[in-house]
């Protein structure tokens, strides 16, 4: 079985790039929290809640994401799912209290729940 290499690139250069942003989404507390101490006023706690949020979204929508990959194709659902990212990062970026903080990331940690699975999917 050959495979051309337009259709490898074509198909692993978009799941990797989503996979690299979940991954980045995935550590980015830890960079910005002294500009989330500075600005929002939160303190260790809420960083920790904050990236508790994301894995908890991302976990919980894990069993329903293989149904939907199985029924609605890898590209469809990650395309659909990495819009409610880009939602949640908006939110994020635009908070201004912990409870806005929270569903940022929230959204964020459910958008970016494809990234892996879809990718081995495809």
């Amino acid at each position: 079985m050959t495979v051309k290499p337009q259709l490898l690139l074509r198909v692993f250069i978009p799941f990797a790039a989503g996979y690299f942003l979940s991954y980045l989404y995935r550590a980015v507390n830890a960079v910005i929290a002294p500009n989330l101490i500075a600005d929002v006023g939160v303190g260790p706690s809420a960083l920790g809640m904050l990236t508790a949020i994301y894995f908890i979204s991302f976990a919980s929508f894990q069993l329903p994401l293989g149904v939907l990959l199985d029924r609605f194709g890898p590209r469809r659902v990650e395309g659909v799912l990495l819009l409610f990212a880009a939602l949640g990062a908006f939110l994020f970026a635009r908070a201004e209290s912990l409870t806005s903080l929270v569903i940022g990331r929230a959204f964020i940690g459910f958008g970016v729940s494809a990234c892996l699975m879809a990718a081995f999917k495809a």
